[in-house]
This record gives C-alpha cells, structure tokens and sequence, in this order.
C-alpha cells in the first residue's frame, strides 16, 4: 500500500482521516495487517478511524491495536447487534436507517454516530438536528455550515 502511505504524508497534522478497508470476502482481512503496520509506522493512531462492512476486519483492526478507533458501517439494521460482538467506536448507517431512536441508543451507549452517504441540504440538516456526530457526503460543500 504505498498510495496510502503517499496519501498519509500528503495530509495536515490536525486533519482526522477515516479509512475504508474493502474486502472481497469476510474472511478477506489480510490487509488489515499492512493498514495497522502502515498506522503505526506513521504513528497517527490518534487521527485515524478505520472503518469497514466487514465486521472481522474491524475486530481484527482492534486485536492488532487495541488504541486504533473503528467504524462498522451498515446498510442492513438486522447487521446493528454485531456492535455488540466487535466493539466499534463508532457505527456508520446507511442515512434511510437514521431515526431519532437510533441516534439515542448510540449516544447512551458511548458510541459515535456518523451516517452515510447524505447529498442534500435537506437531510444534511435534519442529520444535524438530529445530533450525529459526522456526515459523510459526496460534495463536502454541502457541510461548509456546519461545525467541526
């Protein structure tokens, strides 16, 4: 993975970065290994989330640095009780799973909530009401409004 490496070392100090690890499979987490290995070379643990489908990569991400945060994102709500089993710092829902409840049982459970992918002033807004704590958009103008 040297692309990411370039990425890393293209980005500011003070800039968080959440990195999706893809898999082709869900036993597919070698890379993994590679992504926590490049973490630690560049010693920036503390800005990074990584974030996945696969819930074996992102246990896998904590089995190999328990101080490394993660992201489970979801399309499926039957998919939520996997927190539950690989800790996540945070869940990424679709946005057409995002209620008022969802929000409240994230928050009383410690956990971030930051809910993909949001591409309009409309939801942006409601999201915000809402109290997520991150919105991932297509077109970050779109979050220009709104406070880090």
């Amino acid at each position: 993975m040297p692309e990411l490496t370039n990425v890393i070392n293209q980005i500011p100090n003070e800039t968080k970065i959440n990195i999706e690890v893809k898999t082709r499979g869900l036993t597919d987490i070698l890379i993994v290994k590679e992504l926590v290995r490049i973490i630690n070379d560049n010693n920036i643990a503390n800005k990074v989330l990584v974030s996945s489908f696969n819930p074996l990569a992102l246990w896998y991400t904590k089995w190999l640095d328990k101080n490394i945060r993660t992201g489970f994102l979801y399309e499926n709500p039957k998919f939520l009780f996997l927190k539950n089993i690989i800790h996540p710092d945070c869940v990424h829902p679709k946005e057409s799973l995002v209620t008022k409840n969802l929000v409240k049982h994230c928050k009383d459970r410690g956990l971030s909530i930051n809910v993909w992918t949001s591409n309009n002033n409309t939801s942006i807004d409601w999201l915000s009401k809402l109290g997520v704590d991150g919105i991932i958009t297509d077109n970050p103008k779109y979050l220009e409004k709104y406070p880090v």
